[in-house]
């Protein structure tokens, strides 16, 4: 499903990506090998999608592409590896809200302006889930039983500026109080969910896709504002009357000042992959959704991202 739709209130507005290319495709970049660097470790959702993203640029447009990963301090080590290399298209990076939000905090010494936004990919929403024996049958429960007793239900998720956004905002709308107790990968979340060391897990559904499939997990509500068409019986929490409105997306970005031919073909090639029928097997396969923007649509997102991250971080978050 390709997302047209407000995202972060009405200031984010989605576009689908024309299918139509230039005749060139700046002939002369690359002449060598290009790397994609990853903020995460091997087999989560940033990984998968730019192992995918490499290997059909390789097979499609016969560039050589490798993907690195360069984990720690949430993405600030890739990042500021990323701007140490020259702005010459040759060496991109995995971005999305954890990006935003390190510039947000000021955790980085870059700002929107030093990262060239390429385009965004994919994206998910955040959801609520609890496992299939859970007491917790339905999102009135979960609100009723925090709002009855404050900070009885212990919920974990990982990542920065997402899962945890997630958690915050409905909180917030739903006038309730829970601890949030991070963890390090999204596998352990979900570890810890089975093994009930948690009650309740905010994460992306793809996170727990076999679990959630399989039925051993429930989803209460998703932080989109429609319900998604990989999970139909899934409610948001808009519907539920919690205006929760946050999309989780996944996109690349590089060092501002590369020559524009370079950019363009950085933008022209991703939308050459998108139109790969392997592209879109790898998509339903792993229940993504599709968020394409580029340029200074993705910048506008990422810059309505920071504003609100700051507010949340100035909450004590």
């Amino acid at each position: 499903m390709t997302i047209r739709r407000r995202t972060l209130g009405a200031l984010i507005v989605a576009a689908a990506l024309s299918s139509a290319l230039p005749a060139v495709l700046a002939q002369d970049f690359p002449t060598r090998n290009v790397a994609i660097v990853v903020h995460t470790g091997p087999g989560g959702p940033f990984d998968t999608l730019a192992r995918r993203m490499a290997e059909l640029l390789n097979k499609d447009l016969g560039w050589q592409v490798r993907v690195e990963n360069r984990e720690g301090s949430n993405g600030v080590i890739a990042l500021s590896s990323v701007m140490r290399e020259p702005a010459d298209g040759y060496t991109i990076i995995a971005i999305g809200n954890g990006t935003s939000n390190n510039i947000a905090l000021g955790k980085t010494d870059y700002t929107l302006d030093d990262i060239e936004y390429l385009s965004a990919l994919q994206g998910e929403p955040s959801a609520l889930v609890v496992r299939a024996d859970s007491p917790l049958a339905t999102l009135a429960d979960y609100v009723g039983k925090l709002k009855a007793e404050p900070d009885s239900i212990s919920v974990g998720g990982s990542g920065t500026a997402g899962n945890d956004f997630a958690h915050f905002l409905l909180n917030e709308k739903a006038d309730t109080v829970s601890t949030w107790i991070p963890f390090p990968t999204a596998p352990e979340v979900v570890t810890a969910l089975l093994g009930g060391h948690i009650d309740a897990a905010f994460m992306t559904p793809s996170s727990a896709l076999a679990q959630i499939q399989s039925g051993d997990f429930r989803i209460l509500g998703l932080s989109s504002p429609e319900r998604s068409q990989l999970h139909p019986n899934a409610p948001t929490f808009s519907e539920q009357g919690f205006d929760v409105d946050l999309f989780l997306w996944r996109g690349f970005g590089m060092r501002a000042g590369a020559p524009a031919e370079v950019v363009q073909a950085w933008r022209d090639g991703l939308v050459k992959i998108q139109a790969d029928p392997e592209w879109a097997e790898m998509m339903t396969s792993l229940k993504q959704e599709s968020f394409t923007l580029q340029g200074d649509d993705l910048k506008a997102v990422a810059r309505a991202e920071i504003e609100a991250l700051q507010r949340y971080n100035a909450a004590g978050q």
